[in-house]
């Protein structure tokens, strides 16, 4: 997985979270099923200071279904999550496809959260290695 702050084509991503395959030291291709498996079916990433900002989050992703789903929370840099972007209040995307948005009750936009968050995707259903999570962007509001 790798966080940075490149822009995307359109020139709006801030942050980028990517699960593509990435190359590893031994020179290996590590594929997200294998980081799946091994952190119990969720990715959690770096810390990323939105420096104020209010942001949407959106994510690339493949097989949702009615037997496979993905939640996400935002959390604070101690891991915590941060109140009302909790795993209970994630809106699962629509469905599969690019730049998917997320959403929570009530909320639209990640707004007014202070100090640097995590992003946390967990993958849920009766089959979780179905899901193809591509990137998860987030985008100024």
């Amino acid at each position: 997985m790798q966080v940075d702050r490149r822009a995307r084509a359109a020139g709006t991503a801030e942050h980028i979270i990517s699960s593509q395959p990435a190359r590893a030291s031994g020179g290996f291709d590590i594929e997200r099923d294998d980081v799946a498996s091994v952190l119990a079916q969720l990715l959690v990433s770096a810390p990323i200071d939105l420096e104020g900002s209010a942001v949407r989050l959106a994510v690339n992703v493949e097989g949702i279904n009615a037997h496979s789903s993905i939640t996400v929370e935002i959390q604070d840099q101690a891991f915590r999550p941060v109140p009302g972007y909790d795993r209970g209040a994630s809106q699962d995307p629509a469905g599969s496809g690019l730049a998917q948005p997320v959403t929570w009750q009530g909320h639209d936009v990640i707004d007014g959260v202070t100090g640097p968050i995590r992003v946390r995707v967990d993958f849920g259903g009766v089959r979780p290695e179905d899901v193809r999570l591509y990137a998860v962007y987030l985008d100024p509001a």
